[in-house]
């Protein structure tokens, strides 16, 4: 999700702010890849494009039909409780506790996607 990167969590620890756990589900639906560089045909295309103009070919999504238009879908979103960042003193350069910090903000997202998969399915209306 992050990778390997510290910079939100070294921030929130230098000053002691509260980082609060937000996690989304739905809006992935709305839209479908139609056209994906990795495709063995797009992806001569997407080599031929970043040759000529420097840029790859993007991928290229669907909606309703063949349009941009997104599909209605219903949305779940989900706050989980502050990870609190003032127990480490404003020690942000300290590698340790930025990792510790990232590791907790993202077992928290990663459950609140799992609780609004959850969620969703026993939705009797938004299910997918």
């Amino acid at each position: 999700m992050w990778k390997e990167r510290l910079g939100f969590a070294r921030l929130a620890i230098e000053f002691g702010y509260p980082i609060v756990p937000f996690s989304a589900v739905g809006a992935e639906d709305m839209l479908h890849v139609a056209v994906d560089p990795r495709m063995p045909g797009a992806a001569q295309v997407s080599a031929l494009m970043r040759w000529l103009v420097g840029v790859p070919l993007p991928p290229i999504p669907r909606g309703i039909g063949l349009t941009l238009l997104p599909r209605p879908e219903r949305l779940y979103f989900w706050f989980g409780a502050p990870v609190e960042t003032a127990r480490y003193d404003g020690a942000g350069e300290a590698d340790a506790a930025a990792r510790a910090v990232r590791d907790e903000v993202r077992a928290a997202v990663e459950q609140g996607i799992q609780t609004l998969l959850s969620v969703r399915e026993r939705d009797p209306i938004g299910g997918s």
